[in-house]
């Protein structure tokens, strides 16, 4: 199954994974439980750097200097560009999200990007979800209630237009090719669902998308230690609960734009 490639490639590559949770289907999803009594403070998943994919990363192993050059480029033309998110970590995730979707469409063809795909693969499921509940894929009924009945048109609007600039750029300065929208917007959306912000570099990270978030009582917390992500226990934790994780920290306009989801606890609520 694509979870036991995925397992067998985290352990092949340093992942500490807890005997004591388990993935299980639970509510049409795959989540972790606990399979016994856990302690507050426990490592329950350590994902090392190597099967965590950034910028840094990519540009490494495809170790092409006209692929660093236009990565450069693209951060001088952003910074000048009105039309897009000046922003390290919009300009991280666009660029990224290029990659991978290139990558994905030429993997056999360079020994570096056979490479890349090669050492990745397993990292690529998570990029199957669907994203048509996102409101980049409403009907025109759908938008045109966004657009006059709610606060949220004018977000989306802007987002959207955001989106398309970078696209712009890439097919006019940038890449100079045109890019398949529905397919490079499907690694956009997901590279910032799926991706962390570790040491200032946005790094996609596997396993922590199996963890159910909860704003209220999450039983466990994300950290940063030395460039490897972990999940440890915030309190005791009984066997057979459902392993938690706080959400990403945004309001319900971002949410809901990239994740297609609404939160009671975050502004802008409806």
């Amino acid at each position: 199954s694509i979870y036991e490639s995925l397992l067998k490639w985290g352990f092949n590559n340093s992942l500490g994974l807890s005997n004591k949770i388990k993935l299980t289907s639970y509510k049409l999803e795959k989540q972790y439980f606990t399979i016994a009594n856990i302690s507050k403070g426990e490592t329950l998943m350590d994902i090392p750097k190597e099967i965590m994919l950034n910028i840094g990363q990519a540009l490494s192993i495809l170790n092409s200097s006209k692929l660093k050059t236009q990565y450069e480029n693209y951060i001088t033309e952003d910074s000048k560009s009105n039309q897009t998110l000046n922003d390290i970590s919009h300009i991280q995730q666009s660029f990224l999200s290029y990659i991978l979707y290139n990558v994905n469409k030429t993997k056999t063809q360079g020994k570096e990007t056979k490479k890349f795909y090669e050492h990745y693969k397993p990292l690529y499921y998570l990029f199957e979800d669907n994203i048509n509940h996102l409101p980049t894929s409403f009907t025109e009924e759908q938008i045109n209630t966004f657009l006059n009945l709610t606060s949220f048109g004018s977000f989306f609007e802007l987002m959207s237009s955001y989106l398309m600039g970078e696209v712009n750029l890439f097919e006019k300065k940038i890449f100079k090719e045109e890019i398949n929208l529905d397919e490079y917007f499907r690694y956009r959306f997901l590279v910032v669902q799926k991706s962390y912000n570790i040491s200032n570099m946005t790094t996609i990270a596997p396993f922590v998308d199996f963890i159910k978030r909860d704003f209220n009582n999450p039983n466990c917390n994300l950290s940063i230690v030395n460039g490897h992500l972990k999940i440890k226990a915030r309190r005791d934790i009984a066997k057979g609960e459902l392993i938690t994780i706080k959400p990403h920290t945004s309001n319900n306009k971002y949410s809901f734009f990239f994740y297609g989801k609404l939160y009671k606890e975050l502004n802008d609520y409806m």
